[in-house]
């Protein structure tokens, strides 16, 4: 697997846990993908997705080390025009 096709597939693994949980962790996301949690490879990959999410500003990341979570940012809806 391409490292770009790999990459598209973990976006839409946390794309799709953050549409049904608050917040998603490293681990959460080898798991629902099918990676290893326990390979660094695996987990240097996704966490390379989840920090290009955060800076397009779609995640929020808190906590730091065994504790570092991703929230999803709530994006303002779009102005009405009247």
């Amino acid at each position: 697997m391409t490292a770009t096709k790999k990459a598209v597939e973990i976006e839409t693994v946390v794309l799709k846990l953050l549409s049904k949980q608050e917040e998603i962790t490293v681990r959460a996301v080898a798991q629902a993908s099918g990676l290893s949690e326990a390979d660094e490879t695996d987990r240097k990959a996704i966490r390379r997705v989840l920090k290009t999410l955060a800076e397009r500003g779609l995640l929020r990341s808190k906590g730091a080390g065994r504790s570092h979570v991703y929230v999803r940012v709530e994006q303002a809806p779009p102005p009405t025009i009247p």
